[in-house]
């Protein structure tokens, strides 16, 4: 089990850092953003982020997942190459049709979501964006298959490089900035799909399999509406806060976003990208059950002790990462947001009892529940608590996500939770984070001595309450024997 699990952590490691190598470069820019656009105009950005990010759920159609559970089940390569050429073909359709909508429709979008019809050519690059993240997502997908990992990460890496040096000169010179910024967003996927066209067209098999067609769109349309409703549960807030609020709250309450952010893509992404290929493989090994109930376990113990260290040092590490006054009050909504994640990681392997009884029809249920939740309850908090209220609304709707899982999934393939160790950890974090935003303790050395300790403390306390098993304990003595050896021998 130990080696499965660190494949799972090498593969996490390879495809989620270099997928959002993208989202990365925004986020590492972020202090110039500060300087040159100004909170209601990050507001604009932010807004801009998610419009883009939504429709692409809608264009991608949900046919990643489909193609790595399709070409799993298949035992022909042919078969393979066939099905690949036919599901991008597919998207490449659905893609063509939303730009035309783009074209037809974008002062109105922008009217809608701007409240100004002067970002129409803004809502045209977003269109743009999706366009090409859709179609690139075909080769990606290609790549992983054939366990191209070091290709996969020097195309979406350099292609970034070059988006961030595009933002550079837009950030230094360019009059419209954040039309700039989004331009610089598209000519990273547009470069990466000119790099991996010659790929994919020596892979394809040119001929559309109509029967697998309709059998992969089948399984691929309720994962699509539950694509979109998804992202609409993730970004729907800032358009409320927005109409609610006005643009600076959205700003403030992006920067926040991104910040606890960081848990996605460092940790959430990367375990979201690698598990189901993990599960495939593993589904009828004999240890595949603990191995499943564990990865949970211990994924969940990675993400709460993260988002327990950027909840700690929120306050801090935002006085320098936004060098604009303005933004610093974003840092009290990071920990509610941090929650967000730490949520959102339990969901990625219980998904996986859905996919796997192909009941992909549960998944977007859950979505349109918890999505219809969260608009009602950014309704009734944000009037009185602004962008706390989003944020708060934000937990519980994944909560309800959480709970829905765990309540259905049993029906299905089931993967255990140790749900008392899941409870344990959310409440062992959330004691340790609470009394520094409650009280002030004046001296900023002393401050970050006992959040330092508080940090430290949480796998120990951990322990007093019998988290790990005896097995656990005793590889862990393991490793840090072995590694003290190595160091005493430098």
């Amino acid at each position: 089990m130990l080696s499965d699990i660190k494949n799972t952590v090498r593969q996490s490691a390879v495809y989620g850092l270099s997928r959002i190598s993208l989202k990365l470069a925004g986020f590492i820019l972020f202090p110039l953003y500060s300087l040159y656009l100004s909170v209601d105009q990050y507001g604009v950005v932010v807004r801009a982020e998610i419009f883009w990010q939504i429709i692409n759920s809608f264009v991608l159609f949900a046919f990643e997942t489909a193609l790595m559970r399709w070409a799993a089940n298949t035992g022909s390569e042919d078969e393979r190459r066939r099905l690949s050429f036919t599901v991008f073909a597919v998207v490449a359709l659905i893609n063509v049709l939303f730009m035309a909508v783009g074209l037809m429709f974008s002062s109105s979008i922008s009217g809608l979501l701007f409240d100004s019809a002067g970002y129409n050519s803004l809502v045209l690059i977003c269109f743009g964006i999706s366009f090409a993240e859709s179609l690139i997502g075909i080769p990606l997908v290609i790549l992983r298959m054939r366990e191209k990992a070091g290709s996969y990460l020097a195309v979406v890496v350099s292609s970034t490089v070059i988006s961030m040096a595009i933002q550079l000169y837009v950030l230094f010179y360019a009059e419209d900035k954040i039309t700039g910024i989004f331009i610089s967003k598209l000519i990273a996927p547009v470069m990466m799909l000119a790099v991996l066209s010659p790929m994919m067209i020596g892979y394809f098999r040119f001929r559309f399999d109509l029967i697998a067609g309709r059998e992969v769109m089948a399984f691929a349309f309720p994962l699509m509406l539950a694509s979109f409703v998804s992202m609409m549960l993730s970004g729907q807030d800032r358009f409320i806060l927005g109409y609610l609020s006005d643009s600076k709250e959205v700003g403030l309450y992006g920067l926040g976003y991104n910040i606890s952010g960081v848990l996605n893509f460092l940790i959430v992404a990367p375990f979201a990208m690698a598990f189901p290929v993990i599960f495939w493989k593993k589904i009828s090994d004999e240890n595949g059950p603990r191995f499943f109930t564990k990865s949970v376990t211990y994924g969940q113990f990675i993400i709460t002790w993260a988002a327990l260290a950027l909840s700690l040092y929120a306050p801090h590490f935002i006085k320098v990462f936004a060098l604009n006054p303005d933004y610093w009050a974003a840092a009290p909504v990071v920990p509610i947001l941090a929650l967000t994640f730490v949520l959102t990681n339990m969901q990625v392997t219980g998904h996986m009892s859905f996919y796997h009884s192909k009941k992909t029809n549960i998944v977007l249920l859950m979505y349109v529940i918890a999505t219809a939740a969260n608009v009602l309850l950014n309704y009734l908090l944000i009037p009185a608590m602004q962008m706390y209220g989003s944020a708060v609304a934000k937990v519980i709707s994944y909560l309800i996500c959480v709970m829905l899982i765990y309540v259905l999934s049993p029906r299905y393939y089931f993967i255990r939770w140790e749900l008392s160790k899941l409870i344990l950890m959310t409440v062992v974090a959330a004691v340790l984070t609470v009394p520094f935003y409650l009280f002030d303790i004046g001296s900023i050395w002393l401050e970050l001595m006992l959040k330092t300790l508080a940090l430290a403390s949480f796998p120990f306390i951990l322990f007093i309450f019998r988290f790990y098993e005896e097995i656990e304990i005793s590889s862990i003595k393991g490793f840090f024997l072995k590694y003290s050896r190595k160091l005493r021998r430098i």
